[in-house]
């Protein structure tokens, strides 16, 4: 919504629109099909949501149209038709957002590159998050290949010139900013296993 657009505006956060949750073609993670499973994904996302409010961080659910969340220093917001993995992936993305980018980091992240960076920084800490949870997470290389495409122009229509292409950007991107990654990550998993 308003909130977003305003956000994009002040930092220069992102030079396109969000990705739609329904472009990431049928990357859809999956839930849990037991009570138990469903109960456990409730306590992380209740877990995180404490993590997230111990280091004043605000979580709130709204409409976000195309986006799944965004996080605006300080705040979280979250798609309130979120559920499931998706919620909880997209909490920790969030989360990563807020405790990797400070304000001078996303002020410097300017344009295409800047907005990639935070991005792989934040899907990067998800998809750790969620895979060492036990969570599979399918939908971060369809994310990933899209926001590579969208940042770098990748257009070739060459699949596998196109495949090494991405790798190649973010493998770079993780290797040039590892440690807060892998920071964040340990930070989240270890107030989960609490």
């Amino acid at each position: 919504g308003e909130e977003l657009e305003e956000f994009k505006k002040k930092t220069g956060n992102s030079p396109f629109r969000p990705i739609p949750r329904d472009s990431w073609l049928g990357s859809e993670d999956e839930d849990p099909d037991t009570e138990e499973g469903k109960a456990q994904l409730q306590e992380y996302t209740d877990g995180l949501i404490d993590l997230a409010k111990s280091k004043n961080i605000e979580v709130k659910f709204e409409d976000t149209g195309e986006a799944g969340g965004y996080s605006s220093m300080g705040k979280i917001v979250i798609d309130r038709k979120a559920r499931g993995t998706s919620l909880l992936k997209t909490l920790i993305h969030e989360l990563a957002h807020e405790m990797v980018h400070t304000k001078d980091i996303r002020r410097g992240a300017r344009g295409k590159k800047g907005w990639f960076n935070l991005e792989v920084d934040a899907e990067s800490i998800a998809f750790a998050v969620m895979t060492s949870l036990g969570f599979s997470v399918n939908s971060t290389y369809n994310y990933l290949a899209l926001v590579t495409a969208k940042s770098s122009g990748i257009t070739s229509g060459d699949i596998e010139q196109d495949k090494k292409k991405i790798q190649t950007n973010v493998i770079t991107r993780l290797t040039e900013n590892f440690m807060p990654i892998f920071d964040a990550a340990t930070t989240m998993i270890k107030h989960l296993d609490t």
